[in-house]
This record gives structure tokens, C-alpha cells and sequence, in this order.
């Protein structure tokens, strides 16, 4: 019986611990530096805007309404994605030059507990997005996990890091 509740306790502690879990943005505040060009100005977060091999529970809850498998293969092709300037004042443009053979995309924004604060839930894929963060807290970093696909097939999924200025 001992055994038994002590398992129990390890079941609902883990539970609680993995429920609890948050974005971790990496060394250095996790950000890819640039200015209202889109040029580097200083520190480059190398997982950022590029493409993700496998995500977590919590990341592919974000996008379970498009019925596609997020960790089976990715056909590629999906290049060029940058999101500026970056810190954020209030406004930043999300661009995508070399889609592959991407139809459509889907992005969520979500605050370090996995809160979605923003979404553009599925939609045909456009080149650039003027996004309007001026909703978000200043000084925050939030996390953009992005999907582009067409009909059932996946062809990149992954995330950036945005810093809103202070």
C-alpha cells in the first residue's frame, strides 16, 4: 500500500511540475537582434526563424486544429523568415521570402507560461505581415511558433523570439 500512494504522490508531483513548464528563450534573453531594415544589431539567437525538428506537448497544442502531424517530416523549402525590428516598440513586420512549396500558414504568439496573447490561427500564406503588438507588456519576451503547410503536408514548423522594448 506504501508503494502504492508513493507513486501516486510521484504521479501528481510530476503532473503539477510539467504543467508548470515555461518557454525557456535561451542565453542571452533568446532575441535575433534587428533593426527596422532587418539587419543584425547584436545578438543572434540561432533556433530562432528557423525550422524546429520536434516540439514539446504544449507546442503542438498550440496548432491541434489543423490536423496535421507537426513532428513527422517536413518537406522544407521554407526559407528567409524574419520577424523586425526585434526589439519590439509597438509594431513589427513578419516576412517569409522563400516560402517553398507552402499554400497556407498558421503563428501564435504566447507569453513565457504558454498563454496565447495573439494568433492567426490558418490562412493562405502572405509574404509579410504587418503584426501590431502594442497590446503586449513592455519589456516582456514572448515566444511565435509558426507552421507553413499545404493541405496535409507539413512542410516547416518553428519560432523566434520577440523582446518588447521598455
Amino acid at each position: 500500500m506504501k508503494r502504492y500512494h508513493t507513486l501516486l504522490v510521484l504521479i501528481a508531483v510530476l503532473t503539477f511540475v510539467s504543467a508548470c513548464e515555461k518557454v525557456n528563450f535561451g542565453e542571452d534573453g533568446g532575441i535575433t537582434e534587428k533593426d527596422t531594415n532587418n539587419r543584425p544589431t547584436g545578438h543572434v539567437d540561432s533556433s530562432d526563424w528557423s525550422s524546429d525538428a520536434t516540439w514539446k506537448k504544449q507546442e503542438l497544442e498550440l496548432f491541434k486544429s489543423l490536423k496535421l502531424d507537426l513532428n513527422g517530416t517536413q518537406q522544407g523549402g521554407v526559407q528567409e523568415i524574419s520577424l523586425f525590428p526585434n526589439p519590439v516598440a509597438t509594431v513589427a513586420q513578419f516576412s517569409v521570402r522563400r516560402p517553398g512549396s507552402a499554400t497556407r500558414q498558421a503563428w501564435v504568439v504566447v507569453d513565457r507560461k504558454y498563454k496565447v496573447v495573439q494568433d492567426y490561427a490558418e490562412g493562405p500564406l502572405n509574404y509579410s505581415y504587418q503584426l501590431d503588438f502594442s497590446s503586449l507588456k513592455k519589456g516582456e519576451t514572448y515566444r511565435m511558433y509558426y507552421v507553413f503547410y499545404s493541405g496535409n503536408t507539413l512542410y516547416s514548423k518553428g519560432h523566434g523570439d520577440i523582446r518588447m522594448a521598455d
